[in-house]
């Protein structure tokens, strides 16, 4: 399936990947009902991996000054470009 919405994995760490035990769920499009995207369906795991990743990261991204937080805002919106997954519906992918 080809989106237009973006990466389909999640993005941890600075590293896009699957969720730890393959899961996925398919992404509607409220207006139609057509499947759109088959995203990553993230684990408990894969949110432990996540917040160990932010720990990490947090003292060098608290060292820089405030300019280098607002240069990333561009780049950081285009991994959820903004209406397309948050307006959309989850459907379990087992439900197709």
């Amino acid at each position: 399936m080809t989106t237009g919405i973006g990466p389909t994995s999640l993005l941890i760490g600075g590293e896009l990947r699957n969720a730890a035990d393959g899961g996925r769920f398919d992404v509607l499009d409220p207006a139609t009902e057509e499947d759109v995207a088959s995203v990553a369906s993230a684990t408990p795991d894969d949110a432990q991996r996540a917040v160990d990743a932010a720990a990490e990261a947090l003292p060098d991204w608290s060292a820089r000054p405030p300019r280098d937080h607002a240069d990333v805002l561009p780049s950081a919106s285009a991994w959820a470009p903004c209406g397309s997954v948050r307006r959309a519906t989850r459907r379990p992918s087992s439900d197709r």
